[in-house]
């Protein structure tokens, strides 16, 4: 029996048939399971969906349902604010959205939600988007909805779409009644490495053509249709950029391509003392710290490990406030007493987001302006060395990846991984954060989550550290 089709199944026949023809037939665990920032994204949205209500029960005489499901034989909507005008005959919908802006191909989801009330015979006149003000300045206290969303009537936008809405919904019907076979007898064609159905059809991926850069999905089928699966099967003719050559060329290996000249240039540009930081930031929906905005990153946490001299050892510092008051003021405090203005190197994994973040500080404490541009001025980011981009030493295990998760484990497999840490990358670390300022941290308790991300801020300071150590060997 067909499943009804919602408009998250709608929105993913559109992204990838495979993935959505596998979840109307078949139970996949991954599809089925909310891991941790899935759950976050749920709670923010419900957060955010409390706020809308305020809104729109400012409205006298106006009644609205919450979460008002409708549906017909074969299709599904769920909708967060369902206004019906008795007297008139009228009925308006509102769709909450965790977004700074209201985006156009959000338009498909409300068509498609028109479509279904229309099915249904709902006398639906008005579609109304809600989405944050990025422009919201939180004050304290409660959170101000007038202030915090806007409100956009996209009716007309959603009534120029519908035609093709009807056509892609029968379309969708009809492509998930089919055998798979029937629909693709060469093989599996979906060349994203995250998607549900590559992991469906290709359990172990790694080094398949579906990772080639620059392939589409025409040039994938094209050469499964010849037959190649793997990298280093490709033939020249498909080869055309140095990326590309270099990708192939890595395939065949069997271990590191090392370009040695490169990486001595690099070794020899680092000036004593070396600095290995790494922040850890927090950003959501909704502010949770007075005078800061929505989807504000706010550094609340650093690892900084230094060598002052070659040959010494790595001296640990950290900083992690033990309170929930804004930490950025104690944060460049303690960072300036440990830093000096100028000398040295700061070493990072993936320099965009720690210099963004100490500009971002700049420009909110000028104080600390001349040392947080100094740092940038004079950091150096490791990762560079292990991606395709830098090309100084790249390994088949790293898998076409270069995060700090995936080099370290590699190239120093005895000093164990972050998979044996309780926060292991930095998006729960940021959750956790929230959790805890918002009172929501539920059986972990306070003292054990500061511990937790100590440890895990601290490795990866000491995984540069270590890296830096082997790159020099």
């Amino acid at each position: 029996m067909l499943h009804k089709l919602t408009k998250f199944l709608f929105r993913e026949f559109g992204q990838c048939k495979e993935r959505y023809w596998l979840r109307m037939n078949e139970t996949i665990e991954e599809a089925d399971s909310i891991d941790t920032m899935q759950q976050y994204f749920i709670e923010q949205k419900s957060a955010i969906e409390l706020q809308a209500q305020k809104l729109l029960q400012k409205k006298e005489g106006r009644k609205f349902e919450v979460q008002k499901e409708i549906e017909t034989e074969t299709l599904k909507v769920k909708i967060d604010f369902y206004e019906h005008y008795e007297s008139e005959g009228k009925t308006a919908i509102y769709e909450v959205f965790n977004s700074r802006a209201f985006k156009s191909h959000k338009l498909w989801d409300l068509a498609f939600m028109y479509h279904v009330l229309k099915q249904a015979g709902e006398p639906i006149t008005k579609v109304f988007a809600i989405f944050i003000n990025p422009d919201y300045i939180y004050t304290g206290g409660e959170i101000e909805c007038e202030q915090f969303l806007c409100v956009s009537d996209v009716t007309s936008k959603v009534k120029k779409i519908l035609f093709k809405v009807g056509k892609k919904v029968a379309e969708a019907i009809e492509y998930a009644k089919k055998p798979l076979f029937m629909l693709y007898p060469e093989g599996h064609q979906c060349n994203n490495r995250d998607c549900l159905a590559l992991k469906r059809f290709h359990p172990n991926p790694i080094g398949s053509v579906s990772e080639f850069k620059g392939i589409d999905k025409e040039g994938y089928k094209k050469l499964l249709g010849e037959n190649i699966s793997e990298l280093e099967d490709i033939p020249e003719s498909y080869i055309i950029t140095e990326q590309q050559k270099l990708q192939i060329l890595l395939s065949k290996s069997k271990g590191p391509l090392i370009n040695k000249e490169a990486l001595k240039n690099w070794l020899g540009k680092l000036n004593y003392p070396l600095y290995f930081i790494d922040y850890e930031a927090i950003t959501s929906s909704i502010p949770v710290y007075p005078n800061s905005k929505p989807f504000q990153h706010v550094v609340f946490q650093y690892s900084l490990d230094i060598i002052e001299e070659a040959g010494d050892k790595a001296q640990h510092f950290e900083f992690l406030p033990k309170g929930k008051e804004y930490p950025t003021p104690a944060l460049l405090a303690a960072l300036s007493s440990q830093v000096p203005l100028e000398g040295g190197t700061f070493l990072v994994w993936h320099d965009s987001f720690e210099k963004a973040r100490n500009r971002e500080m700049a420009e909110l404490y000028p104080e600390y302006g001349p040392l947080l541009e100094s740092i940038n001025e004079r950091t150096v980011d490791m990762e560079k060395v292990f991606n395709q981009d830098g090309g100084i030493y790249l390994h088949p295990g790293f898998k076409g990846r270069s995060s700090i998760k995936t080099v370290l484990p590699v190239l120093l497999p005895e000093e164990g991984s972050y998979a044996d840490l309780d926060i292991a990358d930095g998006m729960l670390a940021a959750i956790l954060w929230y959790r805890y300022l918002t009172d929501s941290l539920g059986d972990l308790s306070p003292e054990l989550l500061r511990k937790q991300l100590l440890e895990y801020c601290g490795l990866d300071t000491l995984a540069m550290v270590k890296i830096l150590a082997f790159m020099k060997m």
